[in-house]
């Protein structure tokens, strides 16, 4: 994934995150400031409550008849039971919009129902009741009202109260969402900065391959030929001086010789390095691939070697994978010296196959660890600081990894099965 792709999504997940904060304050604040509206019908109870028991009072005092069987017209009542029941179920009137009554609200106006079904019972028995009864029940109209009126002030100041905590509980989102959002930008433009640190870093990385892939294979490229020569020529001199015994002269063969190997090896890692040949896919066996390179490799007798006795076989450059191997025993072999050990392992997992390669030479530090597989970077005295960074190039060109862990040191390669 591109720096750009993983910008794009990190910024995206910041637009969505403050994008869900202000849709749901937009939520809560839309649904529970109306139940100011809702209080505000809660109040109008009182008033219809009132009003009706003054329209009962007037009948009254008209001295009216009624007929038993029909009950006339109360306007205030009929207007106070639509009320009622706009106020639980939500709606619109007259333009105002009610929300539904929360559900920690429905016990406070069932008891304003109650109140209600009795106060409107007591009315039906006034207007069935004959002129001397009536005047005790009117008592129990107003009776019952100044109830209905109480218990619908409840509702007023319960609703007033849960509409106190729904702001308070708005406010703390307000806060929450704003500290999140502050924690989530300092988090976005820190990883944008480290998106961008290790874009240039291996940018930086990749433009030092290339400057040392092409330098060094014009140089190495440039000293094949005179170093064979010079590699010809010195073979020769040997020959010649075999029948001699001067131990000065000896010695001085054996530099020469030595100074040789190590421009061969040097000028050999760094075209290694500039080269990207493609990769030659075969079945080849791990084990026969670990023994083949021990018995290329001088170590000393008091090096205790620990091979697998395990084997597993995968598909891959078989050359190229032995030379990673080679590469990594040689350098535990250094590492050891004359005494010491070296362990090699081999584990299956489903998808792959696990090479780890360990000894008991010198402890790589965390600086060593972080540097390791960059390209001349080398903890030898004697090195071209390449040999690392071609093996993690071989291993990625098989899509697999190469890692290094310390105390005790070991590399641990991980390889595809096909």
């Amino acid at each position: 994934m591109s720096p750009k792709q993983k910008i794009s999504i990190i910024v995206g997940f910041q637009i969505l995150l403050i994008a869900g904060s202000f849709m749901t304050m937009v939520y809560l604040e839309s649904k529970w400031t109306t139940l100011g509206n809702t209080i505000d019908q809660a109040g109008l109870n009182r008033l219809l409550t009132l009003r009706t028991i003054l329209e009962i009072h007037n009948f009254e005092d008209r001295g009216l008849n009624f007929d038993t069987q029909t009950m006339p017209k109360v306007v205030s009542l009929e207007s106070l039971k639509e009320n009622l029941y706009l106020i639980k179920e939500g709606g619109i009137k007259d333009g105002i919009s009610l929300v539904k009554l929360p559900e920690k609200l429905q016990d406070t106006w069932y008891l304003v129902e109650q109140d209600y079904v009795i106060f409107e019972s007591s009315i039906k028995n006034y207007f069935n009741s004959d002129s001397n009864e009536r005047h005790e029940l009117l008592i129990q109209i107003d009776t019952y009202g100044e109830n209905l009126i109480q218990s619908s002030d409840n509702l007023v100041s319960d609703i007033a109260l849960f509409q106190v905590e729904i702001e308070f509980l708005i406010i703390s989102l307000q806060i929450i969402f704003l500290i999140v959002n502050v924690i989530a930008h300092v988090l976005l433009v820190y990883l944008i900065f480290k998106i961008l640190n290790n874009f240039s870093n291996e940018k930086i990385k990749l433009e030092k391959f290339a400057v040392i892939g092409e330098i060094g294979a014009n140089i190495a490229h440039d000293l094949r030929n005179p170093l064979a020569a010079i590699k010809g020529s010195f073979d020769i001199l040997k020959m010649k001086k075999k029948d001699l015994d001067d131990e000065f002269a000896e010695k001085q063969f054996k530099k020469i010789e030595t100074s040789i190997n190590k421009i061969q090896y040097l000028t050999r890692d760094i075209l290694d390095f500039a080269r990207n040949q493609e990769i030659q896919k075969e079945e080849f066996s791990l084990l026969e691939s670990i023994k083949d390179t021990m018995n290329e490799i001088p170590i000393s007798k008091q090096v205790q070697i620990k091979l697998p006795e395990n084997d597993y076989k995968i598909i891959g450059d078989k050359v190229k994978i032995g030379s990673v191997i080679s590469n990594l025993i040689k350098n535990s072999v250094d590492e050891v010296g004359n005494t010491g050990s070296i362990r090699i392992d081999l584990k299956e997992n489903p998808q792959s196959v696990v090479i780890t390669i360990e000894d008991s030479g010198k402890r790589l530090t965390e600086k060593d660890v972080k540097k390791i597989f960059d390209p001349l970077y080398t903890t030898k005295q004697h090195g071209t600081g390449l040999g690392l960074t071609i093996c993690q190039k071989i291993i990625e060109q098989h899509e697999g990894t190469i890692n290094v862990k310390v105390n005790p040191t070991r590399f641990i390669i991980s390889l595809p099965k096909k």
